[in-house]
């Protein structure tokens, strides 16, 4: 409980991020080298959607109670991974004009 203005950044991948279902290796290849450059295991693709799903609702919900004055909802690639953490400047770039956008619209940047 706070009487200060409530300010909220929303990072969450999008939950209807499509599942990458198609690998056409053999299933020696598969064996050898089990995640293949730039692509998950699908059993390692079906956990995190199973931790993305929930994740996004229960956020949703946060939100909900939480009602915010100002949400900061950086566009997140949908290709953008937890673990593509060469793309790390991408993505704080992506938050930080999106911040700057929120504050200036909220003559909060001056």
């Amino acid at each position: 409980m706070t009487t200060r203005p409530i300010l909220a950044v929303d990072v969450t991948i999008p939950p209807d991020r499509a599942l990458a279902l198609e690998d056409k290796r053999s299933l020696l290849e598969k064996l050898r080298t089990p995640f293949e450059s730039g692509k998950r295991p699908l059993v390692v693709e079906m956990l995190m959607k199973a931790y993305e799903i929930p994740t996004a609702i229960l956020n949703d919900i946060r939100m909900a109670e939480l009602r915010p004055e100002m949400l900061i909802k950086p566009p997140i690639p949908r290709d953008l991974r937890w673990e593509d953490f060469g793309r790390m400047d991408e993505a704080i770039e992506a938050g930080y004009k999106r911040a700057i956008e929120v504050l200036d619209a909220h003559s909060i940047g001056e």
